[in-house]
């Protein structure tokens, strides 16, 4: 089981909750990618269970990811909730786990609901999403939330020395993605991550500036699945937040501080917050059935019209 890093009021809260035997039956885990939300999920069903492997366990279901947006079908759902009153079969509880919930729909939520508002005595349910905004206030009212943070950069530094890293590398990573362990990770392990990174950065430069050419070239460089073109906008939108942030000296949360600076230094105010915005429009559109070329041409075309 992978080991939870920082967050040790919301270790502490969990292990108050078993001490005490005041459990809930819903647990909701948010937080960006690589906080470890799904290591948490793991902790908390395998404490449920009292057992150390759950991934094989057969009184812990995983739902299952449907479909190219990797939601949750509310037939499957629903097929679940029929056997959540079936009594477990070698444990005191049954658990089911849904990682990844950013595109669960209304419908599969809906499905949902009932059980979660009434479950059986055994039945406990833990869902994780990027943000509590993805999931329906009536889900939400009948959960238990916990919001998982970064470790200080200082701190992530040192775990990925001690998982092997070299002191260069740790430092590149903890640049790029700060206390965001799993990130910084994925960053030093995934070349495509770092690449589509440097893409970002090539982005933000040629803003800096003020080339379009260079600002099309970088904006069509941001090769990949829809996803992974959200994530690189994601994180750009990051580096032009930071650029307002550090006028007022706020700390850098993005992929390129120094970026964020020069951005800072050679662009009003005004026109950060501008691009900001155009850059947050833009990933609402992709969410859509749009032409992702088309959507950065003209995201382009508008940074250059500010």
């Amino acid at each position: 089981m992978n080991k939870i890093y920082g967050n040790e009021e919301i270790l502490s809260s969990i292990d108050t909750m078993f001490s005490t035997g005041r459990i809930p039956h819903s647990f909701l885990i948010f937080g960006e990618k690589g906080l470890g939300k799904k290591a948490l999920a793991e902790n908390i069903a395998s404490r449920l269970v009292d057992a150390p492997n759950i991934h094989s366990h057969p009184d812990v279901i995983f739902a299952q990811h449907e479909g190219k947006l990797g939601g949750f079908k509310a037939e499957y759902v629903r097929s679940l909730l029929v056997d959540a009153f079936i009594t477990p079969n070698n444990s005191e509880r049954k658990v089911y786990v849904f990682t990844d919930c950013d595109n669960m729909s209304p419908t599969a939520q809906n499905a949902l609901l009932k059980v979660v508002e009434e479950p059986p005595r055994f039945t406990y349910f833990i869902f994780t999403v990027s943000s509590k905004d993805l999931m329906l206030q009536t889900i939400l009212s009948r959960v238990v939330s916990f919001g998982m943070s970064e470790c200080k950069e200082d701190d992530c530094f040192k775990v990925l020395l001690e998982k092997g890293f070299s002191e260069d590398e740790a430092r590149s990573a903890v640049y790029a993605f700060h206390g965001n362990i799993g990130m910084c990770i994925s960053f030093l392990s995934d070349d495509k991550l770092k690449e589509r990174i440097n893409a970002v950065r090539s982005v933000a430069d040629s803003v800096a500036e003020w080339d379009e050419y260079k600002t099309l070239k970088a904006l069509y460089n941001l090769e990949g699945e829809r996803s992974e073109i959200k994530s690189a906008l994601y994180s750009l939108a990051k580096i032009f937040r930071d650029s307002s942030v550090i006028r007022f000296g706020g700390d850098c949360i993005g992929c390129h501080p120094e970026g964020s600076k020069a951005l800072a230094e050679k662009l009003s105010a005004k026109k950060t917050e501008s691009v900001y915005y155009l850059i947050t429009e833009t990933l609402k559109k992709l969410d859509t059935n749009v032409a992702v070329g088309v959507e950065l041409a003209s995201l382009c075309g508008q940074i250059y019209n500010l």
